[in-house]
């Protein structure tokens, strides 16, 4: 199973019914975009991450309640930034260069922008 990193300077929120009857909106990335990652992988980075002293309750994620950025609160998300930001910003370059996928993630913050993974 998969799920989506998302990353850009900013986010819209695109308002809709669902198929439900009920209202609900979708976080749109602009100027940025959504990578497809599996659980797994990501589960591996936090590990990865927490060996090299980032906490996993900081990591921006939602699980369950939201799926596929489907309803995800942006307060929520912007919230999340700073402590995740100065987490990463702390590990050394070699530990960061160390994983493509936090190298990645790490020149997202660089470049101002926020993320979140569901």
């Amino acid at each position: 199973m998969s799920g989506s990193l998302f990353h850009a300077r900013e986010f819209r929120v695109d308002h809709y019914t669902g198929n439900d009857g009920q209202p609900h909106h979708e976080v749109v990335p602009v100027d940025g975009d959504a990578e497809i990652i599996s659980y797994s992988s990501w589960n591996e980075l936090k590990v990865y991450c927490e060996l090299h002293g980032v906490p996993p309750e900081v990591w921006p994620e939602f699980d369950g309640d939201h799926a596929h950025g489907i309803d995800v609160p942006l307060d929520e998300v912007a919230a999340m930034q700073g402590p995740f930001r100065a987490a990463i910003a702390r590990l050394p370059p070699e530990v960061v260069g160390g994983n493509r996928r936090l190298a990645q993630i790490a020149s997202f913050l660089q470049r101002g922008e926020q993320v979140f993974f569901c």
